[in-house]
């Protein structure tokens, strides 16, 4: 390998560096979602199919059970309540946390639920930076309402 080929890897692994919450170019536009959103899109693009014939949009019946499957695990290693209210979970975490974790950070620790910030900054490398004593008591908050049952709804 060349000396230029080698700067340039080195160079793109800078720029697509995960830990200090850089996405890769290709990412730049996209939209961060938990897996039960993932899901409700893919729902949406299956019904889309039926209704509107476009063989274009087939999806892959096997990849959309698997993920269902998934789901279902994920529900059963939970308790019964995985992803209850992620709006409104996100909307808190937002309100309150958005200095302190990123979109993707916030979609991963919904997805993958840690118990604690030790765990937290294990799944997801990223948080590692969050190293003062303010820093960790709001990611313990965060990760506090990512593992809050099902929301209360106003007026209940």
């Amino acid at each position: 390998m060349s000396s230029r080929t080698f700067r340039d890897k080195i160079k793109k692994q800078d720029d697509d560096d995960l830990t200090k919450g850089k996405l890769p170019k290709d990412f730049e536009q996209a939209i961060p979602v938990t897996l039960i959103e993932a899901l409700g899109l893919m729902a949406k693009r299956v019904q889309d199919e039926k209704t509107i014939s476009a063989p274009g949009m087939k999806m892959d019946n096997t990849v959309v059970s698997g993920f269902q499957s998934y789901i279902v695990a994920q529900q059963e290693r939970f308790g019964g309540e995985v992803f209850g209210s992620v709006h409104d979970k996100k909307r808190a975490i937002r309100a309150a946390y958005e200095e302190y974790v990123n979109e993707v950070e916030m979609n991963q620790l919904l997805n993958l639920r840690p118990r604690d910030v030790e765990e937290a900054k294990v799944l997801v490398t990223s948080l590692e930076r969050l190293e003062s004593e303010d820093e960790q008591t709001a990611l313990a908050e965060v990760i506090a309402i990512v593992n809050r049952e099902a929301m209360a709804q106003p007026g209940e």
